[in-house]
């Protein structure tokens, strides 16, 4: 790994990443390398290692959230959906739990949630099945790991399928927020926006995945491995 062919290996992954050609031919031309090395096992070997990574650079501040003095909005949380090929239901010929209504196909979908402070992604979760709601899918475990006393950040559609203590823990737009907090929560909302923007620029997530459905996860996290390094060297979300 740690060799110049070990390097170019790891380009030619994060370069998959970024561009998903349709074949291994197009991606072994642009780096002059035999067909073989650019497909199956070898090339997912790469990506796995980039995706590896997650461990130290995905970290949820246990001890900082559980500080009953430190901030009350601690996080903002938001579901992003991606398009892939469907899987063949065993007795219907179409699934609706795939569909994805933000992409209008079929699809899988994460969370992500982003310290709402520092603006370091701290959770990511999935995948789940495209047809899930956002706050199903919060309520699944992150609503578990929030602390009493603290706040998350999210839109409105966190607002369906309401219960009596959903707004102990979920900080919705409100029309009784102060003008300093309205803005200090829209400013964490578009800033999650802008990292989930920065993602699908990479086109083996903003394209219909065609690989394995087991393997999109990896992508996934990669990808957001890729993009938080970007942050971590000169390149950070605005404050």
């Amino acid at each position: 790994e740690k060799s110049e062919r070990g390097f170019k290996n790891l380009l030619v992954a994060i370069y998959f990443l970024w561009t998903y050609p349709k074949n291994g031919s197009i991606l072994s031309s642009t780096f002059g390398i035999c067909p073989r090395l650019v497909q199956g096992e070898y090339l997912w070997r790469w990506v796995r290692i980039i995706q590896g990574l997650k461990k130290s650079k995905i970290v949820w501040p246990t001890v900082t959230y559980n500080d009953p003095n430190s901030q009350i909005f601690i996080i903002s949380v938001d579901g992003v959906d991606f398009k892939t090929w469907e899987l063949k239901h065993p007795t219907f010929s179409f699934d609706k739990g795939q569909y994805t209504k933000k992409k209008n196909h079929g699809g899988v979908k994460y969370e992500i949630a982003i310290d709402a402070h520092t603006g370091r992604v701290v959770w990511i979760s999935g995948p789940h099945r495209g047809g899930l709601h956002d706050k199903t899918m919060y309520c699944l475990e992150l609503k578990d790991k929030i602390p009493a006393g603290k706040k998350i950040i999210c839109d409105r559609v966190y607002s369906a399928k309401e219960e009596p203590d959903d707004h102990a823990k979920l900080s919705l737009p409100s029309f009784t927020d102060s003008k300093e907090l309205a803005t200090f929560k829209t400013r964490v909302r578009s800033r999650h926006e802008t990292f989930n923007g920065r993602i699908i620029f990479f086109r083996s997530l903003s394209d219909t995945y065609h690989h394995r459905h087991n393997h999109h996860k990896l992508v996934f996290e990669a990808v957001c491995i890729l993009v938080i390094n970007q942050m971590d060297h000169g390149n950070p979300l605005f404050s």
